[in-house]
């Protein structure tokens, strides 16, 4: 085979998937990862308990992260009840909204996800 008989080669690109893309390639909108943020803080109030002897050890960690985070922890595990209520507001006012965008609404079935993994131990 010559070098002018070969056709030329077209490099097929991949799609850009992954945390910062959705399926057409495009950025979610600030707002959907702002509201994808907020998700996340319930999951993470959850687990506090677990890694509290980190956070005493740590004073930087203990000041910028326990600190701001310590009025949802008392009202989150303030009640029993409160951790059921929690996972099904992630559930059916996030995850299954249509209104909202795709990204928010995954990150809002993985927080949900999160917290029943993490509910036997509570």
């Amino acid at each position: 085979v010559t070098p002018q008989s070969r056709s030329p080669r077209r490099e097929l690109a991949a799609p850009r998937l992954g945390p910062r893309f959705t399926s057409n390639g495009s950025r979610p909108p600030l707002t959907a990862r702002l509201v994808a943020a907020a998700c996340l803080v319930a999951p993470l109030v959850a687990a506090v308990p677990y890694g509290l002897t980190v956070f005493l050890r740590s004073p930087w960690l203990r000041q910028m992260v326990l600190v701001p985070l310590l009025p949802a922890i008392q009202f989150y595990h303030g009640s029993p009840i409160n951790n059921y209520l929690s996972i099904a507001a992630l559930y059916g006012l996030v995850a299954k909204n249509k209104s909202l965008h795709p990204f928010t609404r995954s990150i809002g079935a993985q927080a949900s996800t999160l917290m029943m993994v993490q509910f036997p131990a509570n």
